[in-house]
């Protein structure tokens, strides 16, 4: 309440989806972490996997024996819980195929994907129907090696290729027989906790800079479906439209660019199949000035499919000038679409 409290009233929105979503990943982290704190493990507050080498992945360890019988072995959680002081767990959120009745798994290999969207299609022999199955967030747990220098101890070896993984955490630890530590060790413990600090900081910086641009996606969205519900073409669009048709025509015919159409023009009766097939029937009864709006839809679409969480990174190509059309037209820019935008860097945003 204090947060929505402060911001601007333009903001109110996009910090309500943003703290909703916060809260409900919170939630359901610490309700799947719960059973490894209870088993003594320790529950790490990010993943490592971003850039912290001091901790190992478990895919990289195995014990002394099993790695004897199968090189390519690693661990098991059973065995995980055997040392719950050496480990910690992080819990990952991920996607996965499931089947839609069921709820197993399903590899993506097993879909034919030519009957996407498409009921009437008998999928390849060996394959199943594409609308069978769907994509759900799954929370997968991963399990870190805490204390490289205790590995000997617990019996414990590198395997999978994790021989550099484990000289990295030694290294790390303040061990490295090959360069002997500096003499001032209250400047050396100093330097590793900095550079650890860092590190946190910069996976947390990631990791809140997502959640920003998927709540920030939301209002933009609510956004486009009012303005493409209008009669006529919104300010600029026709000079927008043309300079992303010469300058980026694939981005029309690319797989995904016509995902956001029946979301964007808020008729949920079209499938995603159909979508652009109902766009060329509605243009050939439109007036000229629906036709242009029809056609300013689809490259917003197109452009719209390419936002990812993780836009703030990847700044695709013509985003920029994407956003600023979206400005002119009403739309007030969060901070993360202004880092998307470059006119902020990541560092500037808030994520106390």
């Amino acid at each position: 309440m204090e947060a929505l409290a402060q911001c601007h009233r333009h903001s109110f929105d996009y910090e309500a989806r943003r703290l909703r979503a916060d809260r409900k990943e919170k939630a359901t982290r610490a309700e799947r972490t719960a059973p490894y704190a209870e088993a003594g493990l320790t529950v790490l507050d990010g993943d490592p996997g971003f850039g912290d080498d001091s901790k190992i992945h478990w895919r990289y360890i195995a014990t002394a024996e099993d790695a004897e019988a199968d090189p390519r072995a690693h661990i098991t959680e059973e065995q995980v819980r055997q040392r719950p002081d050496l480990w910690g767990v992080w819990v990952r959120t991920d996607t996965m195929y499931v089947d839609i009745e069921s709820g197993e798994p399903v590899e993506e290999g097993d879909i034919d994907w030519d009957t996407f969207d498409d009921p009437d299609v008998e999928p390849e022999e060996g394959l199943r129907h594409a609308n069978s199955v769907e994509e759900r967030d799954v929370y997968v747990p991963q399990f870190y090696f805490l204390d490289v220098l205790r590995a000997e101890e617990a019996g414990l070896v590198p395997v999978n290729g994790g021989r550099y993984q484990f000289n990295r955490a030694i290294q790390l630890a303040g061990f490295n027989p090959t360069n002997p530590l500096p003499e001032d060790e209250a400047a050396r413990e100093a330097a590793l906790l900095a550079a650890e600090e860092a590190k946190r900081v910069q996976r947390r910086r990631v990791r809140e800079l997502n959640k920003l641009a998927e709540s920030a996606t939301d209002v933009r969205r609510e956004f486009i479906r009012e303005m493409l519900s209008a009669t006529k073409p919104p300010k600029n669009a026709a000079t927008w439209t043309a300079m992303m048709v010469a300058l980026a025509p694939h981005q029309l015919s690319e797989y995904h660019s016509s995902d956001l159409l029946p979301e964007l023009m808020g008729d949920k009766t079209w499938t995603t199949y159909e979508a652009k097939k109902k766009i060329a029937a509605a243009a050939t009864a439109a007036s000229e000035s629906r036709a242009w709006m029809l056609t300013f839809a689809l490259t917003v679409a197109a452009m719209e499919s390419r936002m990812a969480k993780d836009v703030w990174r990847s700044r695709p190509q013509y985003v920029s000038e994407y956003l600023a059309m979206l400005t002119e037209n009403g739309h007030t820019p969060s901070n993360v679409e202004k880092v998307i935008s470059g006119e902020l860097r990541p560092e500037d945003i808030d994520i106390a």
